[in-house]
């Protein structure tokens, strides 16, 4: 029941909302991860950034979150948020100049 919840949570949260998401680590620890929600990529997976902290950015379909029993809840914290935006535009700015052809 309460995987259906967490991806009733999902749907409802936009793009940059905060949650927490109590992962699993093996069959009997679970870690909680707080990070941002980016919204669903085109296969429909939900896409979370936490910071690049213990994870980075992270996709997790809708049956994992069901099999796997993940939890979600929504958290609001516009400070935390703003800084894991801030660091994951660094990133991407990173990314993008090292792809960048060097002529």
């Amino acid at each position: 029941m309460q995987e259906k919840d967490s991806i009733q949570i999902l749907e409802e949260m936009g793009t940059g909302m905060f949650c927490n998401i109590e992962l699993p680590l093996t069959n009997s620890m679970k870690s909680d991860v707080i990070s941002v929600y980016l919204g669903k990529d085109k296969d429909g997976r939900y896409n979370f950034f936490d910071g690049g902290g213990a994870i980075g950015t992270f996709k997790m379909s809708k049956e994992f979150i069901i099999n796997r029993e993940i939890k979600i809840a929504k958290l609001n914290n516009e400070e935390k948020t703003k800084d894991l935006y801030n660091i994951l535009k660094k990133q991407e700015i990173r990314d993008k100049h090292k792809t960048r052809d060097s002529r």
